[in-house]
């Protein structure tokens, strides 16, 4: 699992025994043992090689579980385990899967019906709550897809066309792709370098990408997910994950190993930024096979930043989704700025407390759970030294949807960093899942 161990100048100590595989995220010094190989993310943590299995584990055991507010998955695990049967076993027919946890039911995505793959998946617990919806292209055609037009951005971008957003629409099987001030001409060289049958092509008016004078250092309240935060003016620094309510308590949730309980949190980054409190930290988990999340009472948005660092955009959040393992998921840190293409596991996910990982927090080993692993291209950034405790999303359609909260990263999986040449850069995350992370604290997410 992964705590994005970034060092943001803060080297993160290590037991003997996991020294040189693990580092420490951004802003904190924590020790990562064993359970997994990976590096925790928002402050510079680093985790150990040794994989510990999930299965063994209790359930998660925190008294905020039992708080008001506290609601549990009627599907529990269900739709993570048909989506990696999809992934693994069907890959020439599964597309994708959803669930609607208000109706109990889940929609598998497939691009043709077949009586063996429909009766493994209806088996069961999942008797009655599963429909099948044929859809145009395959997961790996719309990755396909996906990655092409990605590649052929730079060729836009120099031909004058601003794209501000791009993901493959399941439902068409088509890229969509929005571009500020969209022109004819525009239209037509998309359409002559991608092919007019694989993109659905839409202006964006100025008004539906918010610009704003403030940044991921310089922000004020209500503040944005992606916002920088740091405790004083000089230390470690964090990400703002998603904005949400406790009762009628506006907070913003980060990572729990970024600071301690009752932390005063400012926004700003190693010294640099407007300094605007946000607000302290009013609930932490430090439970055994716990989350690695806290939340910080404060005047928070249902907007998160996206777009590269220097100039960031700010983006609705719709609500929130699970993580079936093949999606592609995204992550909006204030060191990395927005990254995507990071697909999920199908190998670490599917069981009901995730991925488990040791680390060292506040001088204390502590087993943190219900992790969820995914990595990019080769190269690729996933994850930066300062990312931890940023949120985590994915597309669905033109909807923005939260899917969890930066952690870790493997150490010893290290790339080259675009922007921040002093930081750490990963290939792989580990995220805590949103879902779990609401019903722990009994919040609501903020939407737009």
């Amino acid at each position: 699992m992964w705590r994005c161990i970034v060092s943001d100048g803060f080297n993160i100590n290590l037991n003997a025994a996991a020294a040189g595989n693990m580092r420490k995220i951004p802003g904190r010094h924590r020790r990562v043992l064993i359970l997994f190989s990976v590096l925790l993310l928002p402050l510079s943590i680093t985790l150990s090689s040794t994989v510990a299995s999930s299965t063994s584990v209790s359930p998660l055991s925190n008294p905020a579980m039992n708080a008001p507010g506290y609601t549990s998955d009627p599907l529990g695990d269900l739709t993570n385990q048909i989506g990696h049967l999809g992934f693994t076993q069907y890959p020439s027919t599964f597309a994708s899967v959803s669930e609607n946890e208000s109706t109990a039911t889940i929609t598998v995505y497939v691009t043709s019906l077949d009586a063996t793959m429909e009766n493994a998946m209806t088996a069961e617990d999942a008797v009655g709550k599963v429909a099948f919806v044929i859809v145009p292209k395959t997961l790996s055609e719309l990755d396909a897809l996906h990655a092409l037009t990605t590649d052929d951005m730079p060729d836009l971008t120099s031909h004058g066309i601003d794209a501000r957003v791009w993901h493959a629409e399941l439902l068409t099987g088509r890229e969509y792709i929005g571009v500020l001030n969209l022109t004819a001409n525009q239209t037509n060289y998309i359409d002559q370098v991608l092919g007019a049958s694989n993109v659905d092509v839409e202006n964006l008016a100025p008004g539906q990408v918010p610009v704003s004078t403030a940044s991921r250092t310089n922000d004020t309240a209500p503040f944005n997910g992606g916002d920088s935060i740091e405790n004083t003016s000089s230390g470690p620094f964090c990400t703002s994950g998603f904005g949400a309510t406790i009762g009628s308590t506006s907070v913003l949730i980060t990572a729990a190993h970024c600071f301690a309980l009752n932390s005063s949190v400012i926004n700003g980054l190693n010294g640099t930024g407007g300094f605007a409190s946000i607000g302290s930290v009013s609930h932490r988990d430090m439970a055994y096979q716990g989350t690695d999340t806290e939340t910080i009472n404060g005047s928070s948005s249902d907007l998160i930043w996206s777009g590269v660092i220097g100039s960031p955009t700010e983006a609705f959040v719709s609500g929130y989704t699970s993580s079936p393992a093949g999606d592609q998921v995204c992550n909006s840190g204030s060191a990395s700025g927005e990254v995507c293409g990071i697909t999920i596991s199908s190998t670490t996910i599917y069981t009901g407390l995730g991925t488990c990982i040791t680390v060292l927090v506040d001088g204390s080993n502590r087993t943190e759970c219900h992790l969820i692993y995914a990595t990019a291209a080769s190269g690729a950034i996933a994850n930066e030294s300062g990312d931890s405790g940023g949120p985590v999303f994915r597309f669905s359609g033109s909807n923005l949807e939260a899917t969890g909260i930066v952690s870790a990263s493997t150490m010893n999986d290290t790339v080259n960093c675009v922007y921040n040449t002093n930081q750490i850069c990963y290939n792989d995350l580990y995220y805590t899942a949103i879902s779990t992370t609401l019903n722990e604290w009994g919040a609501t997410l903020k939407t737009g």
